[in-house]
């Protein structure tokens, strides 16, 4: 079949560069199997593995074939050449369609469970309001600031406390300044750094102490020519310092620190820490 075919992986992979823009949203069926075999990353995904779920287990998925049949009512796949590409590509953009013509719950049974839990949960509540303290250090200065707030426990953070995790927030009044103290509570320290190499030392001693450590370096990596291998020393740091079955996470949010709300574009690495 491929006898004669000079096409490589390499040319394959510039192909689909010129032909999708760098916002195109790409829609399909267990696309990270796709992106895994073209060795490539894409910010802009809709896969309907992942937003149809029959059996009600977020790790089960449902193949093409049967989403079709059952959200559809058409059979896919029934030729004896094999899958058509064409058509399954069809299929997985009518049903994309047909989900967002509905509602985040629709064809997803985990989230259906799981928005009907909370609902029943909810309605036991009473909606006082409970209090929360937070406690802000600023090592340079060395000013501790205690704050009492008001809020429901429903965000990550309460999460984290409702099983007794500690979190350390390392980073510059700026970028700390983005967390309201409405979202956090009694087991969440922030520590303010004036700079990128006391923010990864103070960053470095807290790993012991903490569950969650999340650290703000702040790269310009389009105008700081160094920032790239800078960052990479660092990352590298950090992960050496980390416990083995620790996650790992980079995120490289590609928004101004000042202004959190103008996204250009972004980039997610994580991994799981495994001893070698």
């Amino acid at each position: 079949m491929l006898d004669g075919v000079v096409t490589n992986l390499s040319d394959v992979q510039k192909d689909l560069q010129k032909l999708l823009p760098a916002d195109a949203i790409l829609c399909g069926q267990s696309l990270n199997c796709d992106l895994h075999v073209l060795r490539m990353i894409h910010p802009y995904v809709i896969d309907t593995s992942i937003i149809f779920n029959e059996s009600g287990i977020r790790s089960r998925k449902i193949s093409l074939k049967n989403l079709v049949r059952i959200h559809l009512k058409e059979i896919i796949q029934n030729s004896e050449g094999g899958h058509n590409p064409v058509e399954d590509s069809i299929a997985a953009m009518k049903l994309v369609q047909l989900k967002l013509q509905n509602n985040l719950q629709f064809g997803d049974a985990y989230l259906k469970d799981y928005f009907e839990k909370n609902e029943s949960t909810s309605n036991n509540k009473s909606n006082q309001p409970l209090s929360s303290t937070i406690k802000t250090v600023n090592n340079e200065t060395g000013a501790t600031k205690t704050v009492s707030s008001s809020k429901m426990k429903d965000g990550f953070f309460d999460k984290l406390a409702q099983f007794s995790k500690k979190c350390c927030l390392i980073g510059n009044e700026t970028s700390l300044g983005h967390y309201d103290d409405n979202m956090l509570n009694d087991k969440i320290e922030k520590k303010v750094k004036s700079s990128r190499e006391k923010i990864l030392k103070n960053s470095l001693k807290q790993i012991e102490n903490n569950n969650l450590i999340i650290s703000h370096l702040n790269y310009n990596l389009t105008s700081e020519q160094s920032s790239v291998s800078e960052l990479n020393s660092v990352v590298g740091q950090l992960y050496d310092s980390c416990d083995d079955r620790t996650v790992f996470m980079v995120l490289i949010s590609g928004v101004d620190e000042k202004n959190y709300t103008d996204i250009k574009s972004s980039l997610c690495m994580t991994v799981l820490k495994n001893s070698e």
